[in-house]
């Protein structure tokens, strides 16, 4: 059997931050990741998405419900991508530079 290198003594896991409701019933979540197109991974998956019918606010701004895709409007979009997470993109553009977002900034879904 050939080998693999060291043996591990620990492992170390990496707990992902989780969405919560905060005393007003509004859905808080935050950025878990930023891919290369700029595009804003949150921790807020399609099943935590009790209705469609609501306003996302992160960093001054309002993004009213999902769309179905990146481009289907001007300006910055939500989106459930391919792993089922909560979006944020900017059609020609990058989300990130235009918030100036970074990895932990929170964001805040409210019900319609």
């Amino acid at each position: 059997m050939g080998k693999f290198g060291e043996r591990l003594r620990a492992i170390n896991v990496a707990h992902l931050p989780q969405p919560h409701h905060d005393s007003k019933g509004n859905l808080c979540g935050q950025i878990i990741h930023i891919d290369h197109f700029g595009n804003l991974v949150t921790n807020v998956s399609g099943i935590d998405l009790s209705t469609k019918r609501f306003i996302i606010e992160i960093a001054g701004q309002k993004i009213a419900g999902l769309s179905q895709y990146y481009s289907q409007k001007n300006g910055l979009v939500a989106i459930i991508d391919s792993n089922d997470y909560l979006e944020i993109a900017l059609k020609d553009g990058s989300a990130a530079a235009l918030l100036g977002s970074k990895v932990g900034d929170k964001l805040i879904l409210r019900e319609e």
